[in-house]
C-alpha cells in the first residue's frame, strides 16, 4: 500500500509541474493586455465655454504636452507610472454684477498607482500672486482638480491664465507635470 500513495503523490506531483510550466508558457506568450482611456475636453454645463485646452503626458521624467489628444494606451506590464491628463480653461459668463468667471480643470488619469493628491495652482492675467488649490483624491487612477476665479474689476478682454500642476501617487512620489498659459482668445469686452 506504502507503493501506491508514493506512485499517487509523485503522479501529481508531476501533474502539478506540468500545469505549471504550461501556464508559465502561456503567461509568456501572452500579448500584454492594454488599457485604453480616451480623454476628451468636456463641454461644461451651465454655460460655460472651453476656450483653450493643453494635453499632457508624464512617464518617468519626460513631460509631454499637446494641442492635441494624446494616446494613453499603456501595457500593464510597463514599470513607469504614466499620467495623462488635460487642463481646461473655461469661461463661466457674468455673474450677477457683470463680471466675467473662469474655471481651470485639471484631469488627471494614471496607468499604475493611484492618485493621492494634486496641487493645481492658477494666476490670472492681471493677478500677482500664485493661488492654489490642493486637493486629496480617493478615485483611484482618475482624479480631478478644479479652480474658479472671478475678474473683480478691469478684467482684460481676452485674459490668459498661467498653471502648474502637481500630482503624487499613492507611493508619494510628487510629479510636477508643468506649467503652461492657457488664453481666451475671444474679446470678451
Amino acid at each position: 500500500m506504502g507503493k501506491k500513495v508514493n506512485r499517487a503523490i509523485v503522479l501529481m506531483m508531476a501533474i502539478s509541474l506540468l500545469l505549471g510550466s504550461v501556464t508559465a508558457y502561456a503567461a509568456e506568450n501572452q500579448e500584454p493586455a492594454i488599457e485604453e482611456v480616451e480623454l476628451q475636453a468636456q463641454n461644461a454645463s451651465s454655460g460655460r465655454e472651453l476656450v483653450d485646452v493643453i494635453y499632457f503626458q508624464v512617464s518617468g521624467e519626460e513631460v509631454t504636452f499637446s494641442d492635441e489628444p494624446i494616446d494613453s494606451s499603456v501595457t500593464t506590464y510597463q514599470s513607469d507610472n504614466v499620467i495623462t491628463g488635460s487642463i481646461n480653461y473655461y469661461y463661466d459668463g457674468m455673474d450677477s454684477q457683470n463680471r466675467p468667471g473662469y474655471t481651470v480643470e485639471a484631469t488627471m488619469i494614471s496607468s499604475n498607482l493611484n492618485i493621492s493628491s494634486s496641487n493645481l495652482m492658477t494666476k490670472a492675467e492681471g493677478v500677482s500672486d500664485w493661488h492654489e488649490n490642493e486637493v486629496n483624491h480617493y478615485t483611484g487612477k482618475v482624479a480631478v482638480n478644479t479652480r474658479s476665479y472671478i475678474y473683480t474689476n478691469n478684467p482684460p478682454a481676452n485674459p490668459y491664465c498661467e498653471v502648474k500642476l502637481y500630482v503624487t501617487d499613492s507611493e508619494d512620489f510628487e510629479i510636477y507635470i508643468g506649467y503652461t498659459k492657457l488664453q481666451d482668445a475671444m474679446e470678451r469686452k
